[in-house]
């Protein structure tokens, strides 16, 4: 159980590095649902640049994203920033801090 809830802090501290959806016209790759590989957890990153976060039945608002250049992401979760570097290779999500700490997530089709 502690696991999961350090999980759960890690992702909300990535959260908090996504602050908003990319400038530009082009859309994030980030876009979407992404399920940790337990399948505990879902995250959705809008395409309006909000970031919620389901476990079980309860799904929360938790913030914002903001891609701030290929590769590297700023959440807002509560008012806390945090920027990840991340990698999408097919269907995979992998958000890393700056500790060298890793989160990998699936794409939910």
């Amino acid at each position: 159980m502690g696991q999961v809830l350090g999980r759960l802090f890690l992702v909300l501290l990535l959260v908090a590095f996504f602050v908003s959806a990319c400038g530009g016209g082009e859309a994030s790759p980030l876009i979407g649902r992404w399920s940790d590989e337990a399948g505990l957890s879902v995250f959705e990153f809008r395409a309006d640049g909000k970031l919620s976060i389901t476990a079980g039945e309860i799904t929360v608002e938790a913030g914002s994203f903001q891609v701030l250049s290929p590769g590297v992401v700023e959440l807002n979760v509560q008012g806390q920033r945090q920027r990840l570097a991340y990698t999408i290779a097919g269907d995979r999500l992998t958000l890393t801090d700056q500790a060298g700490v890793s989160l990998s997530l699936v794409r939910v089709k």
